[in-house]
């Protein structure tokens, strides 16, 4: 049981280490990035079974994704209308 819990540890920390290393940024639509994060959505409430090592990665771009969706729904916002 240990052995998991330091195998998901390490991957974890490789994971973090990977993305502050290769923080390249690109521009892509917030439509796209919502519909993406749809879709990982209704695969999971569709009864999709992941891996003990998915989790993280999926957990991951959901939270990032949501993170990303909030700041610029606030942004939205605060602009007023033409």
């Amino acid at each position: 049981m240990s052995e998991v819990t330091e195998n998901i540890s390490e991957q974890t920390q490789t994971q973090t280490q990977t993305q502050d290393e290769k923080a390249t940024m690109i521009e892509v639509p917030l439509d796209l990035l919502s519909n993406l994060r749809n879709i990982i959505e209704v695969v999971n409430s569709r009864g999709f079974t992941w891996k003990t090592e998915e989790l993280l990665p999926v957990g991951l771009i959901v939270k990032q994704s949501d993170d990303i969706l909030e700041k610029y729904k606030k942004e939205d916002e605060k602009t007023p209308s033409n």
